[in-house]
């Protein structure tokens, strides 16, 4: 059983808790499609899957929701880049997330989870030292941004969380 496999099987528990009747069918067309592309399409493939699986119904629009999908969004999110150098296309996802978050709240609610990882993960040894000096650095101006990103992103998840709970 190879690794794709085993990771479609998961994938196929998510879809089959939200579609118990329709499992079977969503998974196998999912591993046909798969099964004839390159590694891109394997992965095209699970991700439907799992965005399928945690796709909200109109019942289900409850915060606790949106914010859990949303931090799994900027989990896969993080572990792209972790894993693909910082580039201005990498960078510039958390904004198109907070853009789409005015139509879908978990997408704002991933740009907030990540922005705020970005946060905690940052070296603030240098913004320390340069309000001890009085001078504005490159990093104290990015660490602000983010600070102002995290809370822009946080208003509009909770205005699209109203938006979609009123539907």
């Amino acid at each position: 059983m190879s690794g794709y496999d085993v990771l479609l099987g998961i994938a196929g528990r998510m879809v089959g808790a939200r579609y118990p009747d329709r499992r079977e069918e969503i998974v196998e067309t999912a591993r046909a499609a798969g099964g004839d592309g390159s590694g891109w399409t394997r992965l095209a493939e699970l991700a439907s899957l799992v965005g399928l699986a945690l796709q909200p119904g109109r019942t289900s629009a409850s915060p606790r929701a949106v914010w859990l999908h949303g931090a799994f969004l900027a989990a896969v999110l993080v572990a792209i880049t972790l894993l693909a150098p910082a580039t201005p296309f990498v960078l510039a996802v958390p904004f198109v997330l907070l853009v789409l978050g005015l139509v879908d709240a978990r997408l704002a609610a991933a740009a907030t989870v990540f922005w705020l990882w970005r946060l905690a993960t940052a070296d603030l040894g240098d913004e320390i030292g340069a309000l001890g000096d009085a001078s504005v650095t490159a990093q104290l101006v990015r660490w602000v941004a983010m600070l102002i990103g995290i809370v822009i992103a946080a208003k509009v998840t909770r205005a699209s969380i109203r938006r979609a709970a009123s539907l």
